[in-house]
């Protein structure tokens, strides 16, 4: 068989028309999470925010993107992070073999309000807790884990972690929750569905050489301006394109 660089055999990858190759849900069912975390919302009333996404990637020396059973180790991996992190919440989990490389990673999708309280899930300042939760699993199956003294942060002034600290409305995390919004729309293949969708709220965006700008009224009417570079490594134009153009070339 044929194989790209990541070893795995070029058939698999051109069958594989879901993007999930593996699936599974916590209080959810994952081929109907939207509508049933939709439902969610509605019955609690939850307004703004409605779902949050964490990625969980795996090295290629830790998981064999070739293997399937490492897709179901993958997932099962997902399942523990959502369990530890986000008890009481709706979460699908939908582990991934596509993008450059072909390398495993997981889609953890979270609903926001806890199906007891109603509450809200408080995503702001939480990584470290992720982050941590993270590492302890890897570690319990023996993965490699990431040095986090040398992994780049965003970029955030004094003023922004302030308000972060007092759970204050901060612009760019506005911005970054709109852009993610759009980026979970697996319909969005193209900068200018990319671009459209974000006009809806109100969000302008600039493509200028190899960065993206965006331009919005804030919560408090203020009008506000961003480049990628500066709300994290994920809103950057390489990334974003990259993602849009593996949707295109999907099948």
């Amino acid at each position: 068989c044929i194989r790209d660089r990541s070893g795995v055999d070029s058939h698999v990858v051109d069958q594989l028309h879901d993007r999930a190759v593996v699936k599974s849900g916590m209080n959810i069912d994952p081929e109907f999470a939207s509508t049933q975390m939709k439902a969610t919302r509605s019955a609690f009333g939850t307004t703004g925010k409605e779902t949050v996404r964490v990625i969980q990637s795996f090295s290629t020396a830790d998981l064999n993107p070739a293997n399937p059973k490492d897709w179901q180790k993958a997932n099962e991996i997902g399942y523990q992070l959502a369990r530890k992190a986000f008890s009481g919440h709706q979460v699908a989990i939908y582990t991934q073999l596509d993008g450059t490389g072909h390398k495993l990673h997981n889609h953890i999708i979270v609903n926001m309000p806890n199906l007891k309280t109603g509450k809200k899930y408080h995503h702001q300042n939480d990584f470290k807790r992720l982050a941590k939760l993270n590492d302890e699993i890897a570690r319990e199956h023996g993965l490699s884990v990431i040095d986090r003294s040398k992994a780049p942060t965003e970029q955030r002034t004094m003023a922004e972690r302030q308000l972060k600290t007092k759970n204050e409305y901060v612009w760019k995390d506005d911005l970054r929750a709109h852009i993610d919004e759009a980026m979970l729309d697996a319909s969005i293949s193209s900068y200018k569905d990319f671009s459209e969708t974000l006009s809806k709220s109100g969000i302008i965006t600039h493509e200028r050489g190899k960065s993206l700008s965006f331009d919005f009224l804030d919560t408090e009417n203020k009008h506000r301006r961003a480049r990628g570079k500066s709300l994290g490594a994920d809103y950057e134009k390489e990334q974003i394109f990259n993602e849009l153009e593996r949707r295109d070339q999907q099948p």
